[in-house]
């Protein structure tokens, strides 16, 4: 359930609709033009930081390892949306991921940080703890985190 309202959540929505739809057409070069570089991402107590490149393999690894699993699906809900200061927000994302027929392989919620850039609503950093536990608890480890 959305839990805020104006033209900033219509963003964020679209934002992360769009997101999700470059992961179920397994498209990293669409997943990455989501991103502002270089990317952070913090989870578990490592931190890490992406430049282009670097993230277009990362996510091709993570695409791979979706496909892996049987995933046809990704759905992505927003959950709520904290600004923090003028054009940057603490974003919050609820995932889906399920196989062809509607069954759920994973779900977790994902942390973000949006910021509005030259190119428009950009994801800087974010906080992957949901997913990789989300991953964990199904047996199924995301990477070596």
């Amino acid at each position: 359930m959305n839990r805020f309202g104006g033209a900033a959540s219509r963003n964020f929505d679209n934002l992360f609709q769009s997101y999700a739809r470059a992961f179920a057409r397994f498209d990293a070069a669409a997943v990455a033009e989501h991103w502002a570089f270089p990317a952070f991402f913090c989870a578990r107590g490592k931190r890490a930081s992406l430049d282009q490149e670097g993230f277009r393999a990362n996510v091709e690894a993570v695409i791979a390892f979706y496909h892996r699993q049987g995933a046809t699906e990704v759905e992505a809900e927003l959950v709520r949306v904290e600004p923090l200061f003028e054009g940057l927000d603490l974003v919050a994302v609820q995932y889906r991921l399920a196989k062809a027929a509607g069954e759920e392989i994973a779900a977790w919620e994902h942390l973000y940080l949006a910021s509005e850039t030259e190119e428009g609503l950009r994801l800087v950093a974010a906080f992957a703890d949901g997913e990789l536990d989300a991953w964990e608890a199904r047996g199924t480890p995301l990477g070596d985190w």
